[in-house]
């Protein structure tokens, strides 16, 4: 497409009803998400997880999803003895933990020389 097929598709998009309720749907979500304690704490939060070291976020990605996956076999076993399709995804699930909790061990330190 050229550029004035570009200009066209987008005039004819910001001027349609739909285009017009979607930008505004846009803008009034931005303003309550720069408002909103629940959008400032999960910026903290998420930008405390970018400050650590990656060997302690593998650790704990490994621990939860580790985690999930014993949740979820302990709540299958009790009821019936299930089959090998409902233990599939927890144990992959385990496989997963177990590799990103040993990637930790190799993971770098924050501030270590490359």
């Amino acid at each position: 497409m050229s550029s004035r097929q570009d200009d066209k598709v987008w005039t004819q998009l910001t001027e349609s009803v739909i285009g017009r309720l979607g930008g505004a749907a846009i803008e009034v979500t931005a303003r309550a998400a720069a408002g909103s304690r629940t959008a400032g704490a999960a910026r903290e939060i998420t930008a405390t997880w970018k400050r650590l070291d990656p060997a302690i976020k593998y650790r704990a990605a490994g621990a939860f999803v580790l985690t999930a996956a014993a949740t979820h076999v302990a709540m299958v076993l009790p009821h019936h003895p299930p089959g090998a399709w409902w233990l599939i995804l927890p144990s992959l699930a385990g496989a997963l933990g177990v590799v990103l909790i040993a990637l930790s061990f190799l993971a770098p330190r924050a501030g270590a020389a490359d």
